[in-house]
This record gives C-alpha cells, structure tokens and sequence, in this order.
C-alpha cells in the first residue's frame, strides 16, 4: 500500500470513528445481480482487490472451524462461483454447492467449475436462499458471504441465518460476512472512491456502481445482531470493528463452544488468490480491523 493510500485509509477510520451513525440504508435497486454486463464484470473479480474480502471472509471459516471438519460446505448468494471455488482450493472442502437466485450468475459459476476441473467438488443450483430447502444437519459449513445488504429486509437475513443453522451439522460453523454501513454518505463515497478506483481503472464501472450500492444498503452491527435466529442451541459471536465498520460478521459455532478461534491466519500472501497490489495491501487493512475488532457474544 503506497502511504497516500494508507494515509487516506487512516483518515476515513478516524472519520468514521468520531462520527454519530446518520446514514441511513438505501436498498439496492435489485436484490438480483443478472444483468449481463454486471455478471460479466463480477466475473472479473479475481483480478481485482475484492479478493481481499474473499480472503477475509475464508480465514474467519478457517480459524473457526473444528479440526477435520472439511468434507461438505454450502456457499450462499454464491454469484459467479470465485469463493465457492476458493472454499474447495483453499480450504480444502471436498464436496461444495453454491447457491444463487441469479440463473445467469449459477450459469457461468458452472463454468468456471468447469475450466478449473473442479467439477466433481464443486456444484452449483439457482435457488432462494430465503426459502432454503437443503438437508438438516448435512454441511460442515454454511457459508452467507457479503450478501446480506442485498435482502430487503432484517426479517430475511434472521430467515436465511435460521435456514443456515439447520442444514450445519452440529459441529459445524455458520458465518456470516458482509459489508457494514458507515456512517455518513460523505465518508461513504470517500471510501468508495478509494476502495473501488481499481474497477474503474479496470473498466469496470457497473461494478463499480454496484459497489457503491452496496454499501449505501449495508446494515450495521446492531441490525445485524438482532438476526441470530430465536431459540439456537449455537454459541453465536458478533465481530464489531472498532474502527471502519464496512466489514462485519456474525460466527455461529457449536454449542458449548468457548473459544472463537482454534488456529492461526491462512498464508493468503502466498496463496496466489491476492493477484493485484491493491488486493494485498487491502488483506493487510483488512486482516488489521479483523485483530483490532471486538467479538462478543450474542443472546439468541
């Protein structure tokens, strides 16, 4: 990270930290990403710093998960497959399906299953995520990545959570990542300006555009809280960041489980998923709000 990027992420922490929470969210204008240039261009992902959230959101799946705990994962809102994908590579889950209501997103993550022979691991449906009809009890993880804010409602994100604990094996893990509204829409487009300059360099501008949409529909840490599903026999632990709140998750672990963490961080810099240098300087800012984060456990 070159140190004007890293002053301007330094500034907008501080911002966001001494400001009251005045934004309010603006729903996406669709909850449905199908349109063909947009699929095209999300598609070109892997090449972009977004891998740094994928990256995040697989080292919280990681750290958390119970030891030889990797034969099944379900991906949800799993769009052109890249996670999905990365849960098979990088983590090592041998049987993974992906699910998306987008038929042309599942369309082109089958795709790319394909060219990267994973086909025999790696499966993918279109299918609702709020009205989830998999097995109870039949993956080792159930994984909801920054997908929430594209929900109409809480009342949504508490029924795909619900959905997620059921099919989790009892050992198993849900977690949640997604991105967290700031607080003002002036350190809003600042850190979208910052955060997405790499899709506009790349040509990229209706993700661009969808970026910014996103995090104007993103919810905070206390909405967010309210959706661990009633009467759960899971530990459930929130991350809060204490600093810039556009990354959130929720961690649903077995019940009676006391620690958070059973190991270390992935080696993601020598993984090859970050490909850019935005990528890797942005896993260092990122995996920066992860340690400073507080996590705390929520009553169901």
């Amino acid at each position: 990270m070159t140190t004007n990027r890293q002053d301007l992420f330094l500034q907008l922490v501080k911002d966001n930290m001494e400001s009251p929470q005045i934004l309010q969210r603006t729903p996406e204008p669709s909850g449905v990403t199908d349109g063909e240039q947009n699929v095209n261009q999300y598609n070109r992902v892997l090449n972009t710093n977004m891998t740094s959230n994928y990256a995040i959101a697989m080292d919280l799946m990681y750290r958390c998960r119970s030891e030889n705990s990797n034969h099944s994962a379900l991906d949800l809102c799993s769009g052109p497959g890249l996670l999905t994908m990365g849960l098979s590579n990088y983590l090592g889950y041998k049987h993974v399906l992906g699910v998306d209501l987008s038929q042309p997103m599942t369309s082109i993550a089958q795709q790319n299953a394909k060219l990267a022979g994973l086909e025999g691991k790696v499966r993918f449906k279109t299918g609702d995520v709020i009205n989830l009809h998999e097995a109870d009890h039949s993956f080792d993880l159930v994984s909801f990545t920054n997908a929430a804010h594209h929900l109409p409602d809480l009342a949504s994100v508490r029924r795909v959570l619900t959905a997620s604990e059921k099919a989790a094996k009892p050992e198993g893990i849900v977690v949640l990542t997604d991105i967290g509204r700031l607080k003002t829409a002036e350190i809003t487009d600042r850190f979208v300006a910052l955060a997405g300059e790499e899709f506009i360099k790349l040509n990229m501008p209706d993700m661009y555009e969808d970026f910014r949409n996103s995090m104007y529909a993103g919810w905070t840490a206390e909405e967010l809280a309210t959706c661990v599903p009633k009467n759960t026999k899971r530990v459930w632990v929130q991350m809060v960041p204490t600093g810039l709140t556009s990354h959130l998750a929720l961690l649903g672990l077995p019940a009676g489980r006391e620690k958070i963490f059973l190991r270390e961080s992935y080696d993601w810099q020598s993984s090859g998923l970050l490909r850019s240098d935005e990528a890797k300087s942005d896993w260092q800012v990122l995996r920066h709000i992860v340690n400073t984060a507080n996590f705390k456990k929520l009553a169901a």
